[in-house]
């Protein structure tokens, strides 16, 4: 297109993400802006934030804008950059083209433009592009009054002693198979990654935490660890893990809390269905059947993993 071209990302870890495979495959080396950087190039990667804090500078200088993550679109903060390019050329990406509110999902075309490309999954098994995961259903004994009060079911489920021991358990044995790769447990509840990492290290099995409140340093550390081997144990929240890390190492998924939006269980599922030579993709679904809430939530799930295994 022979347009000078932005990227804009969320995160700091695709910033750099999107630096190495630019240099990777383009030999070229790209401007980058955020975590206290701004040089323009001909090919420039933006994170958002720091994007709109001079998106007035900006905007004349490209004629081509690409939104990585364009799900997000939706959120005002990427909204405000969006509507500042009068570009020649739109590009959006996202494995997940969607929100759970059909409104905000007609809003990501409303910005971004028609779809005019698409990725079918058994293309991406075929090419070797991605890893098919098993999964391992795990029936758990937990049970609850629930009378429509989802939060402090969620809160019940995360304390539960009997579903956490069979988690851990599961966790400890894996631990000890080198097959199994690295592995990682995540939990939409900072608590519950802590109590994991807690209750691991008492049985003298080492494991990285990695949350929200994790410090930039710490957090670059662990990704570096995971990246060159040196983790067999990683946990963390679903918020941070979802999306802008890339490790073709982990290879085994505790999904220990239940994830009811389809979103974002295709997100947490990309990362262990990274290509590895000789990589066995697996997923411990942990299943709370005696809530019909729950079940029809690990329906959902099992769906979802049927597509990509099929």
């Amino acid at each position: 297109r022979q347009q000078p071209t932005l990227i804009v990302v969320h995160t700091k870890e695709l910033l750099y993400q999107w630096r190495e495979r630019i240099e990777e495959f383009l030999g070229v080396t790209p401007g980058l802006i955020g975590d206290g950087r701004f040089s323009i190039a001909p090919l420039t990667v933006a994170i958002v934030n720091s994007a709109r804090k001079r998106v007035d500078d900006l905007a004349p200088c490209f004629g081509q804008l690409i939104v990585d993550e364009c799900h997000r679109v939706p959120a005002a903060l990427f909204t405000d950059v969006v509507n500042r390019f009068d570009c020649w050329y739109q590009l959006g990406l996202s494995a997940t083209a969607f929100r759970s509110d059909e409104g905000m999902t007609r809003l990501i075309y409303w910005f971004m433009g028609d779809r005019i490309h698409q990725v079918k999954q058994e293309a991406l098994t075929v090419s070797g592009a991605v890893v098919r995961p098993e999964l391992i259903p795990r029936m758990t004994s937990f049970s609850y009054g629930y009378r429509g009060d989802y939060q402090p079911l969620i809160k019940a489920l995360v304390r539960h002693q009997g579903r956490n021991r069979l988690i851990l358990d599961d966790i400890i044995c894996e631990a000890g198979r080198e097959e199994s790769g690295i592995l990682l447990v995540v939990s939409d509840r900072v608590s519950h990654c802590e109590l994991f990492v807690e209750q691991l290290e008492r049985a003298g099995i080492g494991a990285a935490l990695l949350t929200g409140r994790t410090p930039t340093d710490q957090r670059a550390e662990i990704v570096r660890q995971v990246l060159d081997g040196e983790l067999k144990i990683l946990v963390a929240t679903l918020q941070l893990i979802g999306e802008g890390f890339d490790c073709p190492g982990l290879s085994t998924l505790f999904l220990t809390t239940p994830i009811t939006f389809e979103g974002r269980l295709l997100q947490v599922l990309g990362r262990i269905m990274r290509p590895a030579p000789g990589k066995r993709a697996r997923v411990f679904d942990y299943i709370d059947e005696q809530l019909p809430v729950l079940a029809r939530s690990a329906a959902v799930r099992q769906r979802v993993l049927a597509d990509l295994t099929t």
